[in-house]
């Protein structure tokens, strides 16, 4: 099980990247740049440990209501990633003919990244790719994407 410490000293064991980022963004942040992410209540504090010894929550918490879209993401590597000495970015963002994702044009040092769509698909109910869930994103770019979120979305080396 992987285990993150946060700032506030709680842990999350055995969350999938995703979770992981959602749960750190739970930190509060004034959301007053382009990237927001709506946030849901989790109570129940002082619930007990299921039979494998996990689960305990003595807090309330906030985790993201919905998954971090190709387009927040996108937002997150033109900001931090005009370089990407940190893997932030992979090929396979933009591979994938079903879901694409996110593009990289450039070089090291201003690269710059747009939102790609699959080829002639329009998702059910959403306008555009943007809209569609990330995919490809490795843990630690997880992290890095709720550690932006959490100290109020600086621009620069992430």
């Amino acid at each position: 099980m992987k285990t993150l410490q946060y700032s506030s000293g709680r842990i999350a064991k055995g969350l999938s990247a995703f979770v992981v980022a959602s749960l750190a963004v739970l930190i509060r942040t004034a959301l007053a740049h382009a990237v927001t992410i709506d946030m849901v209540t989790v109570g129940n504090p002082g619930n007990a440990a299921d039979t494998t010894g996990y689960g305990a929550v003595n807090y309330e918490y906030q985790i993201g209501k919905y998954d971090v879209t190709i387009g927040q993401y996108t937002d997150f590597l033109n900001a931090v990633a005009k370089t990407n000495d940190r893997g932030l970015w992979n090929a396979e963002m933009s591979s994938d003919q079903r879901i694409r994702g996110i593009a990289q044009s450039g070089s090291e040092g201003s690269f710059v990244y747009a939102v790609v769509g699959p080829n002639g698909f329009k998702p059910a109910g959403a306008t555009s790719a943007a809209n569609r869930p990330i995919t490809f994103v490795s843990w630690f770019g997880a992290a890095r994407f709720a550690n932006w979120m959490a100290n109020g979305k600086p621009t620069g080396a992430a």
